[in-house]
């Protein structure tokens, strides 16, 4: 792939995206968490055929903090990803939930998810074997089969989990598997789509992984002094300050009214009763903090695991049987694969049939070569008549399994 097709990809598709990221990681009030990965894309990892398209994915995502509206399903966390293939495969985004289980003295977690996801892939190839095509049409969609990656439908599950390592409170750590597929729900051709790698993960926000510290209690030292009470002067204060001015008062002290010293040139001054002190003010009571909300880490029931899919295989479109003359023998195709290991493991995948069928017919791979391109064909033999061949082929097809007669010449 060259530049030209690198500056499309990462400008045309990477940047609207980006905006959308930045624009939820600079929300002031928020609290969540941006990430950037590289993955291996399409590995045979049990629930994905595997090993068809190449390249590494590029998986850019966010995902909030634990959603208290959602507390009835144990207050997920909302995620969005969209990966990017470097090598001109299938693209993708997706969105979802995500359950967090810390362990570990909180510097570890585990956490699944599952969601939906859409894609620009290759939906429903055409069949290269129907029949009255021409030798340069058979070879195209002969390529397509075996060269790129249909997913069956458009629109698909995405189940995920992550493995994750604190190594800081904003940084983490973790390795990452992501799966699209649709369950077999959209038909029979659901080879699947695994993804497996590294990402980083940021924390922003007053979230930060972790719950901030407290602040410090209120005392009645840091109380201002009661605004409806004037200040006063000490009880011995009056005589120790110079004549007309007032000295001030500290709070604390007792609290007595104001003194005013007599006139110098007055009579004999008649002794004033003594004043009545006024209670001091009673200190303050310390501000009672709310108590600390209880711990949102603790492991809470995992959800329920998406339905495991059923055993994959290489679906062939079926296709009217081709003519067969006489002194031909009759063999059943199931699949056709870039390489003669996806044509064994089709063939693996029928072992119950073969057995239960009478005369016990046999499996192999034949390696054909068709406009130069390698292709490795699923074939059973051993059938008495064409008709045999059929029958077999229409109880393969009754159990999930596309298949059609070929004549061997």
């Amino acid at each position: 792939m060259g530049k030209a097709r690198l500056g499309k990809l990462y400008m045309g598709r990477v940047r609207p995206l980006l905006a959308v990221l930045l624009g939820l990681a600079a929300t002031p009030a928020a609290a969540g968490e941006v990430m950037l990965g590289v993955y291996q894309h399409d590995i045979d990892d049990t629930f994905s055929f595997g090993n068809t398209e190449n390249g590494k994915q590029i998986v850019i995502g966010a995902r909030t903090a634990a959603l208290d509206e959602l507390a009835f399903i144990w207050r997920p966390r909302a995620h969005i990803i969209a990966g990017f293939n470097t090598a001109g495969g299938t693209d993708y985004v997706a969105a979802g939930l995500s359950w967090r289980f810390n362990f570990g003295g909180d510097r570890f977690y585990f956490e699944p998810g599952v969601g939906a996801a859409i894609h620009n892939g290759s939906v429903n190839l055409p069949s290269p074997y129907e029949p009255g095509l021409t030798p340069a049409e058979e070879a195209r969609r002969l390529y397509n089969w075996t060269h790129k990656l249909d997913l069956g439908s458009r629109v698909l599950f995405e189940p995920e989990w992550s493995l994750g390592w604190r190594a800081t409170d904003r940084l983490s750590v973790e390795i990452s598997w992501i799966h699209l597929s649709h369950a077999q729900l959209a038909g029979g051709q659901n080879p699947g789509l695994g993804d497996f790698g590294l990402r980083a993960v940021y924390r922003y926000g007053v979230d930060a992984g972790r719950s901030p510290p407290p602040p410090p209690p209120r005392t009645a030292r840091n109380d201002r002094f009661p605004k409806d009470r004037l200040p006063v002067n000490p009880p011995d204060a009056a005589a120790a300050a110079p004549e007309g001015r007032q000295p001030v008062n500290r709070p604390g002290q007792d609290v007595q009214l104001a003194q005013t010293r007599p006139p110098v040139n007055a009579a004999t001054p008649t002794p004033e009763p003594p004043r009545e002190r006024l209670p001091a003010s009673p200190p303050a009571a310390p501000v009672q903090l709310a108590q600390a909300a209880p711990d949102l880490t603790a492991e809470l029931p995992a959800p329920p695991r998406p339905a495991a899919q059923a055993p994959l295989r290489a679906a062939v479109a079926r296709a009217p049987t081709p003519g067969i003359r006489r002194g031909d023998t009759a063999l059943v195709q199931i699949a056709a694969s870039a390489t003669q290991d996806g044509a064994e493991r089709a063939l693996d995948g029928i072992k119950e049939e073969l057995a239960g069928w009478p005369n016990a017919p046999g499996g192999r791979v034949q390696k054909a070569v068709v406009n130069g391109a390698v292709v490795y064909r699923a074939l059973v033999e051993g059938f008495d008549d064409p008709r045999s061949a059929e029958s077999f082929c229409t109880r393969l097809r009754a159990a999930g399994q596309a298949c059609f007669v070929r004549a061997s010449r």
